[in-house]
């Protein structure tokens, strides 16, 4: 009988913790997924007309380290008419932390047509080349 109960609660707990387990890695893909939609409204959201929605979608795409958005933030620190959404660009690109990226900066710190914005990228360039910057990514 002891056996038996014993068993049983062995059979509770590992079908509770198997549940569990499954439950938490649906959760976990559920959530890769809503991130990865979100990023993507968000990569969208740096071609609006608003340049406040533009200058906000740069800014959250940094503070999210979003890898996938650096061509995009690229074209946005090249091309984009506003120089506070070209800094916003070059602010996300040093979050984002991808050293590919160091000589795009380098270049549009020389070639920008705003002393402000070659200003800040100076600023961002020279962060990024710390080598304690370049080995924490």
């Amino acid at each position: 009988m002891k056996r038996l109960i014993f068993s049983l609660l062995m059979f509770a707990l590992v079908a509770m913790f198997t549940t569990g387990t499954l439950l938490a890695k649906e959760s976990r893909t559920m959530n890769l997924e809503k991130e990865h939609t979100y990023n993507q409204y968000l990569i969208k959201a740096l071609q609006d007309t608003n340049m406040g929605i533009r200058f906000s979608a740069a800014k959250l795409l940094g503070e999210r380290k979003c890898k996938h958005a650096k061509v995009h933030l690229l074209d946005v620190l090249k091309n984009d008419e506003k120089y506070q959404n070209r800094i916003a660009a070059g602010l996300a690109l040093m979050k984002i932390g991808n050293k590919d990226v160091l000589r795009h900066l380098k270049k549009q710190a020389r070639t920008d047509k705003c002393k402000t914005v070659r200003h800040v990228l100076r600023g961002i360039v020279h962060e990024m080349s710390k080598e304690e910057y370049l080995t924490m990514y």
